[in-house]
């Protein structure tokens, strides 16, 4: 079991109440001839503990764990230390090339996905195997989550072509994951939880040339130009259990 440290909470102000995404963090010492190189990564994360409904605060506690602890013998070359550092590093994302910008997209599990729902095609009932679909691991987990109905989507066009309606059934576990090993369960009470949608089409290829992927449209929920797909520009999806209660709405 990871040793995790606890930062307390913290609280973000109901005008400014996007759930804060988790984050990778590496740290090296390099040593030579006297010093040992040693090599820390450490995961946040944070757990939501509901809402003030004086202040109507969202509260946040972080939560830090050591996912990885190596020393690496003395006298081990700067150019060999590249390399080892470069193996192990991949070995939690197989495509990542050292860069921090692989590090801050989905997790490709149960903490965090990107899956895809589509009019014209699909593995099952709508869904299709989610990005990035390169990575083994993140296109296992999808499609066991098609094929086993721990998701379910289906979508139509409006009438005239004017929208889209979409229904989206996610089981909690293994889909929605709270913390290492915990999944959301209605006990837990209101939960944050990220989100982001992308609509988008290719219906006139020839008209969306020089996009990615050639869209024609393309359309989202939340976050900026080039980071959508990055957790730290996901919009917020509160999970409410309790009854709702006209006195307690935000002003």
């Amino acid at each position: 079991m990871p040793s995790t440290l606890t930062g307390g909470t913290l609280r973000f102000v109901r005008h400014c109440p996007r759930f804060p995404g988790p984050l990778w963090y590496l740290a090296l010492d390099a040593g030579q001839r006297r010093d040992h190189s040693a090599l820390a990564v450490l995961f946040l994360y944070w757990t939501a503990h509901g809402q003030c409904r004086t202040m109507y605060e969202y509260l946040f506690e972080p939560k830090l764990e050591i996912r990885y602890l190596k020393r690496f013998p003395i006298g081990l070359s700067y150019e060999k230390l590249y390399e080892m550092l470069k193996d192990r590093l991949q070995e939690f994302d197989p495509a990542l090339p050292i860069s921090a910008k692989q590090l801050v997209n989905a997790a490709r599990n149960g903490q965090s996905w990107q899956m895809v729902c589509n009019l014209t095609k699909s593995r099952l009932g709508g869904l299709l195997e989610g990005e990035p679909r390169k990575v083994l691991t993140a296109w296992n987990n999808y499609q066991r989550w098609i094929t086993t109905h721990a998701m379910d989507c289906a979508a139509k066009p409006k009438p005239a072509g004017k929208g889209y309606v979409i229904e989206w059934a996610i089981n909690f576990d293994p889909c929605l994951e709270v913390s290492p090993g915990v999944f959301y369960d209605t006990k837990l009470g209101d939960r944050a939880m990220g989100l982001n949608i992308a609509l988008g089409d290719i219906d006139e290829k020839e008209r969306g040339q020089g996009n990615f992927a050639n869209f024609h449209h393309e359309d989202w929920f939340a976050g900026t130009p080039k980071g959508r797909t990055r957790l730290k520009d996901w919009g917020t999806l509160w999970i409410r259990t309790a009854t709702f209660n006209q006195k307690d709405a935000p002003r």
